[in-house]
């Protein structure tokens, strides 16, 4: 269950590089934008997470429900990304846009990693 915290960590390392260095770079970054696109790709990575993580079958049926994972990751994003432009916490037309799309392929990744790394200890506990 701690890999599922790779998640969030690694957004929020990655982000906060980026900000601290557009910051440097003088470009002008609204803290909203990057805080409620790490949070919207956590939370969306963590939740398809949870299905890979909790299936109990054999290597296949892991592939399956990281399958599903990644569906759900991508529901939950769409979803809360349109709800948070919406709901006006960001603009939709400026910066946030493209943090939530950095995010959401940074969260996609990490899902497909930890997914791999389920599969690849279930094939080695089966062959012992």
């Amino acid at each position: 269950m701690q890999l599922i915290l790779a998640i969030p960590v690694l957004i929020a390392l990655v982000f906060s590089t980026a900000f601290a260095l557009l910051r440097l770079a003088g470009v002008s970054v609204h803290v909203a934008d990057p805080v409620t696109a790490g949070a919207i790709a956590a939370l969306a990575g963590m939740l398809g997470a949870i299905v890979p993580l909790r299936e109990q079958g054999d290597a296949l049926a892991i592939v399956k429900s990281a399958l599903l994972g990644t569906v759900v990751h991508l529901l939950v994003s769409t979803v809360l990304t349109v709800a948070a432009v919406a709901a006006h916490v960001v603009n939709g037309r400026g910066q946030f846009l493209f943090w939530a799309v950095a995010g959401y392929w940074i969260s996609i990744f990490t899902l497909i990693w930890l997914a791999r790394r389920i599969v690849t200890a279930k094939t080695l506990k089966a062959q012992h």
